[in-house]
């Protein structure tokens, strides 16, 4: 059974849906949203609400639906169909609607991804570019048919223009004459359609000619002078013959209309929908609203609920369940305290979510499908028929308990009030337990304190109060899950002028047994604001905790990122050394060089050792791994032993020893250095024994040339990164005795290539580089002649 009209009237749905109108960008989007009702099957309600979540995240990345220039031209479109003309204006309103549409699907076109069931929706929408460019073409934005609308059209009204000149042109060239005495002004103009000139009266004889007309007063007649007749005579023929064209052309522009009649009428349909569903997006967030969760439990968890009539500064915040275990929740607590508003908001939410509207609550809220919304809210008694409040409510209740069921959501505002308490209290648990075994939904509000007793008593059942504050005697519009509320009935009355006798004098009519319940809700209120109090303040030192503990991870990743960086720029600095250091030995190889024919051997050798000393200052990579132990005396050393030298950060191996110093071979360098700076060293794979053999030598160079690659790549790097890693990747090369090398650097922009072309110019070890061939990498590669 659909949602009825008064439930709907009586919850003042219609005053969303006017706000939800107001929100739409299209006449039949506002019309739509006025006609919106509530989905009943669970399916629809999450379909609906998905398509707002999707408009909602397209207008937060600031992206607006192109509706500008929709028309409604359904009945426009049908009346084409039927075979009718279109007037220009209404050509000029399909087209531009054409253009709309065109402009919607190619909006949705990128976002298939982003919001696949709006894009999948506007999917549907069909181009007419061929119609949109001839209306476009045809007609002007001013309502006006184009003269690109035929070629006949065309020429017609260049042939009227050019008759109207000449006419224009004689009649001038009359009032120029010597006979200007005659004419009352010297211009030219129109009466029925044909060039006149103003003559005086007096003369109308001299100027002979047609009179088509003359002034009020009788002193000007306007003439058409026999000399213009015939031409007059052809503007007429060819004004007639422009009209028919235009008639023509507007019944072949008609008939393109009707003939795509179905697939435009189509694509308003689509549009119609899309502005219904981004006007509901809009509201969400003029509501500061978010998407609830849509469950199938029955439970009603609203969280910080906000009425969507009261203004948002105004509008107290309430917390609601019911549903699921809990069935029946009874709202008790002062007059004024907001328990009809917080009914309404659980009927209004339902409302509002299965129509696709996010309800202004804060995330978490959840709501179910009810396939039947019922309410009693107000003075539903009936004049017509005769009926008191009460009875009126009873009537209501009896339809309401015929047709409620477990997908029901039931509201009644102080049930069986307007009879005796005692039999109206009675009355109103029978119901309860009614609907109760139906399995309905049931929030209700009732001053009987009998019902809050029943409520608490009974399972399934739960109660709800409105807070009030006993100091300033003003209710806060608070609702209080899980405690019945007073009627502070006493309180409010002494508050509104009632004299204090009368309200003493009452106090001693309340039985013992009322007056006990009373300090027993009164107590529980009291329990509840100081255990509220203390979550305040336990809240509070959570808070304080959380904001320390974020403070100090914020510090410690402060920390962190100085020491990288200050990690980052030692490596930086190091790596710099590095190359500055190599370059000054490549002088000094280049020195050696150009000394390699100096006849006096103190200056050579002066040289040599000058080169070693640079290249043993070469810093090593900084993660090399440094042998532990104690450093060598002069005793323990001998030769051919391997150590690492620790300022070097290098191993070597001692050559021989002469006291305190021993000879170092570090790599294909010798140097002298002090035993107690080296530090004992296991011998490395790949590492020989010094030899005076050649032989050993050579198969040593076997070995290492065998195990050697005579590529490396070093894409993905920068220069310096590279420079490092080929430095010793060429060092090993020389040392295995390899000619030829290739370096894979990758295309890219060419930054990396252009940094080691320059590299390889200065470097020592290569006698020649050139691109490699296209087999090997092309310009992503460099072959290095060694």
């Amino acid at each position: 059974m659909p949602i009825g009209e008064a439930v709907l009237k009586t919850l003042e749905f219609h005053k969303i849906l006017a706000q939800l109108a107001d929100c739409a960008a299209t006449s039949k989007g506002r019309a739509a949203a006025l006609a919106l009702l509530p989905a009943t099957d669970f399916e629809r309600a999450r379909l609906r609400l998905t398509q707002t979540s999707e408009a909602l995240a397209i207008l937060d990345r600031a992206l607006a639906p192109p509706f500008g220039g929709l028309n409604d031209i359904e009945e426009t479109v049908k009346r084409a169909v039927l075979e009718a003309v279109m007037d220009v204006n209404e050509l000029v309103r399909v087209g531009s609607s054409l253009y709309a549409m065109r402009r919607m699907k190619e909006f949705f076109a990128p976002l298939g991804e982003f919001a696949p069931l709006l894009s999948g929706k506007a999917s549907g929408l069909v181009v007419l570019r061929q119609l949109e460019q001839e209306l476009e073409n045809a007609v002007t934005a001013d309502g006006k048919l184009s003269d690109q609308a035929s070629p006949e059209l065309f020429r017609l009204r260049r042939q009227i223009r050019a008759t109207q000149n000449h006419v224009r042109e004689k009649l001038e060239s009359l009032l120029r004459s010597g006979q200007s005495r005659y004419f009352q002004d010297q211009l030219v103009t129109l009466r029925a359609g044909r060039y006149v000139i103003p003559v005086k009266q007096e003369y109308r004889r001299f100027v002979p000619g047609i009179v088509h007309d003359q002034s009020d007063s009788g002193a000007t007649v306007f003439i058409e002078p026999l000399a213009v007749v015939d031409l007059n005579n052809e503007v007429k023929k060819l004004l007639s013959d422009e009209q028919e064209e235009e008639e023509r052309i507007l019944r072949l522009l008609s008939q393109r209309i009707g003939g795509a009649g179905c697939p435009i009428l189509g694509n308003l349909s689509i549009m119609e929908k899309l502005d219904l569903i981004f006007a509901k997006a809009r509201l969400a967030r003029r509501l500061n609203a978010n998407q609830p969760i849509l469950g199938q439990d029955g439970r009603v968890a609203i969280v910080k609920g906000r009425h969507p009539l009261i203004r948002p500064e105004l509008a107290v915040p309430v917390d609601i369940q019911a549903g699921g275990e809990v069935k029946t929740l009874v709202i008790t607590g002062s007059n004024a305290g907001g328990k009809t508003v917080a009914l309404k908001i659980a009927g209004l939410f339902a409302l509002m979510t299965q129509s696709g509207l996010f309800p202004p609550a804060a995330a978490g809220t959840q709501m179910p499908v009810f396939k039947v919304i019922c309410a009693d809210i107000g003075d539903e008694q009936s004049i017509e028929q005769n009926l008191s409040t009460f009875s009126g409510q009873i009537k209501n209740i009896a339809d309401i308990l015929a047709q409620a069921d477990d997908c029901s959501l039931v509201l009644i505002d102080e049930i069986c009030a307007g009879t005796d308490p005692k039999e109206g209290a009675a009355l109103a648990m029978a119901i309860l337990e009614s609907l109760q075994g139906k399995g309905a939904t049931t929030v209700l509000t009732t001053h009987y304190s009998e019902l809050k007793m029943f409520a608490y008593s009974n399972e399934g059942m739960e109660n709800a109060s409105v807070e009030f504050d006993q100091v300033s005697l003003k209710p806060s519009y608070r609702l209080l899950m899980g405690s019945p509320g007073s009627s502070n009935a006493f309180h409010i009355a002494g508050r509104l002028g009632l004299l204090p006798e009368i309200i003493e004098k009452a106090k001693t009519f309340v039985d013992n047994a009322y007056k006990q319940l009373e300090h027993l809700l009164s107590d529980l209120e009291n329990q509840r604001k100081e255990y509220e109090r203390r979550n305040m303040e336990l809240e509070g030192l959570r808070r304080d905790a959380a904001s320390l503990r974020e403070r100090i991870a914020r510090q410690e990743s402060d920390i962190a990122a100085k020491k990288r960086e200050i990690i980052d720029k030692c490596r930086e600095r190091m790596a710099e050394t590095a190359r500055e250091a190599r370059l000054q030995a490549e002088e000094a190889i280049k020195a050696i060089k150009a000394l390699h024919q100096e006849t006096d051997d103190k200056i050579r050798q002066a040289a040599i050792d000058m080169a070693r000393r640079r290249l043993c200052d070469i810093a090593p990579p900084e993660d090399e791994e440094q042998p532990a132990g104690q450093p060598l005396t002069a005793k323990e050393a001998r030769p051919g032993q391997w150590v690492y030298v620790p300022s070097l950060r290098q191993k070597g191996v001692i050559l021989s020893i002469a006291g305190e110093e021993a000879i170092l071979r570090i790599g294909i360098m010798k140097t002298n250095i002090a035993i107690s700076k080296c530090m004992p060293a296991e011998q490395g794979e790949g590492e020989a024994l010094p030899s005076g053999r050649r032989r050993q030598s050579a198969e040593g160079n076997l070995a290492k040339a065998a195990a050697f690659k005579s590529e490396i790549d070093v894409r993905g790097k920068t220069v310096e990164e590279a420079i490092i890693e080929i430095d010793k990747y060429l060092d090993d090369a020389a040392l295995s005795n390899i000619p030829q090398v290739l370096v894979i650097h990758g295309k890219g922009s060419g930054a990396l290539r252009r940094g080691l072309s320059g590299y390889f110019d200065r470097h020592s070890l290569v006698r020649a580089h050139e691109l490699a061939a296209l087999n090997q990498g092309g310009s992503g590669a460099t072959v290095l002649f060694l």
